[in-house]
């Protein structure tokens, strides 16, 4: 009920705006028609224009009553208003036809003020008559010839029409922006105003806006979008149309995006592609939307017509605001894929987003989102992918992120997080791939993680992890890469590691406080490609076991106590580019067989304790 009476209260304040803007328009018709009137009045009576111009300011009641009946009684009250000036004020500018304007008065000099406050509405209307008669009197005094007639007139009607235009915008700017008081009938307008009220009413009942970004004069993304589809829109879709939010939420999202804040379009807020967007056309064809297939039609065909949207990608657009509009998450209720990522939108993950309940794809990565993850994010059960990275976002990972038990991919990386990995983690055991890495999280790895059987790429790099890896890393018989890097991990590379041999290609645990030996276990991982352990505490020697990897192509174990001698068994890694062996404790001479290692590109044994010549064939 209270909603109901704040609609019919806005309705009434557009009714009270319009009564106030024709009685505007209607007063300065009436002194437009006494202007022109004495005007042509002073070139056709000639000599006696002084008396002519005397009788057309004060105005007899005949004459009144005549003007007033031509314009229909559109000012019925402008006898009534106070007179600005003296009679002996009058006196002076009638008498003075070569007075400039720069001689204002400071009570003339209103008319260059115009203001939304003005009381005395008819004392301004009787300024600008005024100014006009001296506009006039100016003219006079150079041509008396009747030839003069349609310049005079066109100049004072210009006047008079600027004048009035630029009073009634000013006076109700924002109330009800983009009208037209030139073509509209009393009964357009009242047809445009209806289906205004209906179209609000129906995005406020839905909830897709909230009221107050609705009212005009805050000149809000929410307003300029409503107005687009009550007026401006050529598609005039019905205000019962099924797909009626969803074309004004890309409206908004347009208004948003693609406009300044006065709604116009900008060389900063420019896209890359926005082909079709705001045109009468249906959205299913607008750049980026993609809607339910017609019948016959391959999925993601974009067509001419408005559908259920699926998806909405707007990947590497050039997309800029400090806010995504809500309105995309409270309309596109049958949206399964929102890609805006690669682009520099700001603000934060609002609340709303847990409405999406068909969403499968979440994409806005590498923008400027701030804030904290949502629990609300956590409701969308049919999530399959979500990458957030690249972003400003800060606190902890929710615990409430055990509920998406479809989630295929997890990318927060490259955020301020903070806090431990929560446990819940480990029901999603439908993950293939997760990264967390360079944040602030802290705590040690849990063991719930190690559940996740299917994963095939795992990066907790640079956080601040602590504690040791567990044996129980053998259980991901998936994994291709591990990333571990950069932490504060300690205790020994664990043997179940030699687990992985049959998928791992990637193994990175440098910058991390590990101790004890080389794991010979690694030998196993004959998929091996990059074997990365420099910067621990790691000691004894490079065990014989790692001269079957022969797919490694890189191999780290600078900055170690490392000690013993190169094993020429290390010739066995065919493919390797790239070997790190510097700041270690190793001893004894260089393999000449190294110089047999054709592939080999880059070679650091630097800082150790090896002793004869450099083997020729290296040169």
């Amino acid at each position: 009920a209270d909603n109901d009476s704040a609609y019919s209260a806005s309705g009434r304040d557009r009714a009270d705006a319009s009564g106030s803007v024709n009685a505007l328009m209607g007063r300065a018709g009436e002194s437009l028609v006494r202007v022109v009137g004495g005007v042509a009045g002073r070139l056709h009576v000639g000599q006696n224009h002084q008396q002519h111009r005397q009788e057309q300011f004060n105005g007899n009641s005949s004459d009144r009553s005549f003007r007033a009946d031509n314009l229909h009684n559109l000012s019925a009250g402008l006898e009534n208003y106070s007179d600005p000036y003296s009679q002996q004020q009058k006196q002076q500018h009638r008498n003075s036809g070569s007075s400039s304007f720069s001689s204002r008065t400071k009570d003339d000099k209103r008319t260059s003020h115009l203001r939304d406050d003005d009381a005395d509405d008819g004392g301004f209307m009787e300024r600008l008559e005024w100014s006009c008669i001296r506009l006039s009197n100016k003219l006079e005094t150079v041509c008396f010839h009747r030839r003069c007639l349609l310049l005079m007139v066109a100049a004072t009607i210009v006047v008079a029409i600027i004048v009035a235009a630029l009073t009634t915008s000013s006076a109700f700017e924002g109330r009800l922006p983009h009208i037209s008081f030139g073509g509209e009938s009393e009964e357009e307008f009242e047809a445009q105003n209806e289906r205004y009220v209906k179209i609000r009413d129906r995005i406020l009942f839905a909830e897709a806006s909230e009221p107050a970004s609705l009212e005009s004069k805050g000149a809000t993304p929410q307003s300029y979008a409503l107005e687009w589809i009550v007026r401006e829109d050529r598609a005039q879709i019905d205000p019962e149309d099924p797909y009626l939010l969803q074309r004004y939420a890309l409206a908004v999202f347009w208004y948003q995006l693609r406009t300044d804040k006065t709604g116009k379009l900008t060389a900063d807020t420019k896209w890359k592609d926005d082909s079709n967007w705001m045109t009468e056309l249906g959205y299913c064809s607008w750049y980026g939307v993609h809607c339910y297939p017609q019948d016959g039609m391959p999925k993601d065909t974009q067509y001419d017509g408005n559908n259920i949207i699926l998806e909405l990608n707007l990947t590497r657009n050039e997309l800029k605001s400090d806010e995504m509009p809500k309105e995309i998450y409270t309309t596109l209720e049958g949206l399964q894929n929102l890609d805006i990522s690669h682009n520099k939108i700001g603000g934060s993950i609002a609340t709303e987003i847990g409405r999406l309940t068909a969403l499968k794809g979440l994409y806005i990565g590498d923008n400027s989102f701030q804030g904290s993850i949502v629990t609300e994010l956590m409701q969308l059960t049919r999530l399959m992918n979500v990458f957030a990275h690249k972003n400003l976002l800060s606190g902890k990972i929710p615990e409430e992120i055990g509920n998406l038990v479809n989630l295929y991919a997890l990318g927060l990386h490259e955020n301020e997080l903070e806090g431990t990995i929560p446990s819940s983690i480990g029901k999603c055991t439908k993950l293939r791939n997760l990264y967390l890495d360079q944040n602030q999280l802290d705590g040690s790895i849990p063991e719930d993680i190690y559940n996740l059987s299917l994963l095939a790429d795992l990066r907790l790099r640079s956080n601040k992890l602590t504690g040791p890896i567990s044996e129980k890393i053998g259980n991901l018989g998936k994994l291709e890469l591990l990333y571990l890097d950069n932490n504060l991990l300690s205790s020994t590379i664990p043997r179940g590691i030699g687990n992985l041999g049959s998928r791992l290609e990637e193994l990175h645990l440098q910058g991390n406080e590990l101790e004890g030996h080389l794991e010979v276990e690694i030998g196993r991982l004959s998929r091996l490609k990059e074997l990365y352990l420099s910067s621990n505490r790691l000691t004894s020697t490079i065990p014989l076991e790692w001269g079957e990897l022969r797919d490694l192509k890189q191999l780290f174990l600078s900055e170690n106590s490392i000690s013993g001698t190169i094993p020429i068994e290390i010739t066995g890694m065919e493919f390797l580019v790239a070997l790190q062996l510097q700041s270690n404790s190793l001893e004894g001479t260089i393999p000449t067989e190294l110089g047999k290692m054709f592939r080999l590109e880059y070679l650091h044994m630097e800082n150790n304790n090896l002793e004869g010549t450099v083997p020729t064939h290296l040169g």
